[in-house]
């Protein structure tokens, strides 16, 4: 790279010189200047700083609760996730005699883990986890089709044959009969779109966000999600699109859901002066 810069130096002087002799005007060296320190400046390598063994060093002196603040679950969620994925085929191993280093099914899962309970970029991420940017990409595309398509569907499940089961339940605990369900929205932040659809994405607490409708049972396991929908769009609205109001009335039968309006939305509880004098106290978590 030095030796680049040198040749460049060298070519640029006798130009500049030559171009002196035959009377170059004071304009025309100080653009040549200019593309000089522009070039040079190209040739200079910028070193990438990565963390190296942050996996092996760094993440086993975390606390649980700095773990937890990082990725978003615990010490023990996460083996269980981890010992949940190591059978996908998706997932499996190479033969480890030939080719490139392995990310370890650990780092993925750690990464992926990284990227979607943060806003750190890409290419932060990859530093921190001492990966190419396109190692990352590749790597987290294919965990996140994991989560979609084994485990969302293995862990999320509607109780179809525990209706009986969770409305009892909910009935010991806080009191609330024939529920089968809480239901509520959240906003997952995300950073602002640069399209010109970006203020749908602006909520009212004024920041950008998709929403996550989501029904758990009486142990808060969550039975349904739906997301996707813009910051801005209101959660009664994105209640009466998802699925889970078109199947409402086949899901919940003679039970409904408990959530924090009073409308008459499909199973929700119909009742409005009922369900607010007795709502008011009885969450369920």
């Amino acid at each position: 790279m030095a030796t680049k810069a040198v040749q460049l130096l060298t070519v640029l002087t006798e130009i500049i010189e030559e171009e002196e002799e035959e009377g170059m005007d004071d304009e025309d060296h100080n653009n040549f200047l200019i593309l000089g320190i522009a070039a040079l400046s190209k040739t200079r390598e910028v070193k990438r700083h990565r963390i190296e063994d942050y996996i092996q060093n760094t993440v086993p002196m975390y606390s649980p609760c700095v773990f937890k603040t990082f990725f978003r679950v615990s010490r023990s969620t996460f083996e269980m996730i981890l010992e949940n994925i190591a059978t996908i085929d998706a997932l499996k191993q190479r033969n480890p005699s030939a080719g490139r280093t392995q990310v370890p099914l650990e780092k993925d899962l750690l990464m992926t883990l990284w990227y979607v309970g943060s806003l750190e970029t890409v290419r932060s991420i990859s530093d921190r986890f001492d990966v190419s940017e396109s190692t990352f990409y590749e790597h987290n595309r294919r965990m996140l089709n994991v989560f979609t398509d084994d485990l969302l569907h293995k862990f999320i499940q509607w109780p179809h044959t525990e209706i009986a089961t969770v409305s009892d339940r909910f009935e010991q605990k806080k009191g609330f009969p024939d529920v089968v369900g809480a239901i509520d929205g959240t906003h997952i932040r995300i950073k602002s779109p640069t399209s010109e659809h970006a203020a749908d994405y602006l909520n009212r607490k004024r920041y950008h966000s998709v929403v996550l409708q989501a029904v758990c049972r009486e142990d808060m396991r969550f039975t349904d999600i739906y997301a996707g929908w813009p910051g801005r769009v209101h959660h009664a609205r994105i209640f009466r699109n998802s699925p889970l109001f078109q199947k409402g009335q086949t899901l919940c039968g003679q039970c409904h859901l408990l959530g924090t309006t009073g409308r008459n939305d499909g199973c929700l509880l119909n009742n409005k002066a009922y369900w607010t004098s007795l709502y008011s106290s009885q969450y369920v978590y």
